[in-house]
């Protein structure tokens, strides 16, 4: 009456028990090498130091305070990195003023004037004072390079994409 214990007995197939689970396996494995390749991808992110602020664009893309210009720079300097004219995509122009004003001209001819804010960091900033749509500053800014011009009428808070700007070299005088 005495029943010894007994092995466990493989089933009918004689596939050892690891071998059942194969798909359990296969499974395991690709979700930890998906884990990895998302960590690896979003490692800069996670790891690297937090600038001091950030400014967010109307579409949601963040644009390292490194990266902005420096609105806080006084506006009666003139411009030292940035060129005297930009064109834009919608067939129109920005030309530095003498007195310290960028003019702002569309493809219809129409004239916004821009006190000039500050040219830091590779960004031209020009401002109306009050002009935004509760009394805030209204900001224009783009590249000095050129690139993407950029609005905001609420004091720099949100920034929406305005069109593109390329830069006009000056001919050399000789």
């Amino acid at each position: 009456m005495d029943q010894e214990p007994q092995a466990p007995q493989e089933s009918a197939d004689d596939q050892p028990k690891i071998f059942k689970s194969i798909n359990g396996w296969i499974a395991g494995v690709t979700g930890i090498v998906i884990a990895l390749g998302g960590l690896a991808a979003t490692w800069d992110r996670l790891f690297a130091p937090k600038q001091a602020e950030e400014n967010v664009v109307a579409e949601g893309h963040p644009v390292a305070a490194a990266d902005a210009p420096d609105e806080a720079a006084g506006s009666d300097q003139a411009p030292t990195e940035a060129a005297n004219s930009y064109t834009t995509d919608q067939y129109g122009r920005i030309d530095y003023q003498e007195g310290g004003t960028w003019a702002e001209t569309d493809a219809q001819g129409n004239v916004t004037e821009y006190a000039h804010q500050s040219d830091k960091d590779g960004w031209t900033t020009a401002v109306i004072e009050q002009g935004g749509e509760e009394g805030e500053d209204a900001l224009l800014r783009w590249p000095n390079a050129g690139g993407t011009a950029q609005k905001s009428v609420d004091g720099g808070d949100h920034w929406q994409d305005a069109y593109k700007v390329t830069r006009v070299e000056e001919e050399p005088t000789g």
